[in-house]
C-alpha cells in the first residue's frame, strides 16, 4: 500500500482533530504526521482530558472517504479477489475501521478472537478475508499482531460476548486453551505492509509499548456470490455526545 494513501487517512485525522483542540499550523503543514511526536501527544492528551471529544474523533474517522478508498479501489480489493479465487465483482465488504491504539494504555485492546464473531457475513470463515494494513511502523512492542497459525481450521468458535467498562470494548473472546495446540507468530509490520488472514483466524492484539498510537486500517472481505453468504445492510448509531452538545447550542436534533 503506498504511504501517500496511507497519510490522506492520517491527515484527515488531523483535520478531525481540529475540530475539538487546538492544532498549530505547524502540525498542519507537515509532511510526516505518522513520526510527528506533537501529532502524537495532542491525540493523546484529548483522550486523557476528555474522552468524550476523543470517542467523537475516532466516530468520525470511521466515516472518511480516504479510509473506504484504501479498501474498494487499488490492488486491494484486487489481491483479495485473487486470494480467494473469485472476480473482484463478487467481492462484498463490511466493517472498514481505523484504529487508534493509544501508547501504554490496554482499555480497547482485543484479546484472542475471530473476526466472523463481530462480522458473520459468510457461514465458512474461509469464504471471506480480513486485511490489516499499519499507517506507521509498528514494532514487536508496537502493537503488533500475534497470529495462531492455521487456527482457521478450528472453524468458526462461538463465544459469549463481554464488556468490562464503559471505556472498552465488547469483546468476543476465545478460551486460550484453544491456543495451546497453535503456534503463536507474532507480526511486526512496515507501514503499509499488509497482514491477511481467513475470518476464522485466531489472533490478538499486543500491548502498544511505544510513545506513539497504533494507527491501522482494516477491512473485511465476504465473496458475496457463495451459497453461504447472508446478504446486510448497516444499522446507523449517532454519537450521542456530539449530539446531546448540537442540542445544547440549539440545534433540533428531534429527528436523530
Amino acid at each position: 500500500m503506498e504511504k501517500e494513501r496511507l497519510d490522506l487517512v492520517l491527515k484527515n485525522t488531523l483535520a478531525i482533530l481540529s475540530r475539538f483542540t487546538a492544532v498549530p499550523n505547524s502540525l498542519g503543514r507537515s509532511g510526516n504526521l505518522r513520526d510527528n511526536t506533537d501529532f502524537h501527544s495532542l491525540l493523546g492528551s484529548l483522550r486523557k482530558e476528555n474522552p468524550d471529544a476523543f470517542g467523537a474523533l475516532y466516530d468520525s474517522a470511521q466515516s472518511s472517504v480516504v479510509l473506504d478508498n484504501i479498501f474498494t479501489s487499488g490492488e486491494v480489493p484486487k489481491t483479495v479477489a485473487e486470494l480467494l479465487g473469485v472476480e473482484i465483482e463478487e467481492l462484498s465488504n463490511s466493517g472498514h475501521i481505523q484504529r487508534m491504539d493509544a501508547p501504554k494504555d490496554t482499555r480497547n485492546l482485543y484479546g484472542w478472537h475471530q473476526e466472523i464473531s463481530y462480522y458473520p457475513q459468510n457461514r465458512d470463515g474461509t469464504n471471506g478475508l480480513v486485511v490489516w494494513i499499519p499507517m506507521l511502523d509498528v514494532p514487536s512492542d508496537g502493537g503488533a499482531l500475534v497470529i495462531a497459525k492455521e487456527s482457521h481450521k478450528e472453524g468458526f468458535v462461538r463465544v459469549a460476548s463481554k464488556k468490562d467498562s464503559k471505556l472498552s470494548s465488547t469483546q468476543n473472546l476465545i478460551d486460550e486453551t484453544i491456543l495451546e495446540k497453535y503456534e503463536q507468530i507474532k507480526t511486526p509490520a512496515k507501514a503499509g505492509d499488509a497482514v491477511v488472514m481467513y475470518m476464522t483466524t485466531i489472533h490478538k492484539s499486543s500491548n502498544n509499548e511505544t510513545d506513539r498510537f497504533r494507527f491501522v486500517a482494516i477491512g473485511r472481505y465476504h465473496i458475496a456470490t457463495s451459497d453461504d453468504f447472508t446478504p446486510y445492510r448497516y444499522n446507523y448509531f449517532n454519537n450521542r455526545w456530539i449530539e446531546n452538545n448540537l442540542k445544547k447550542e440549539g440545534w433540533d436534533v428531534s429527528d436523530l
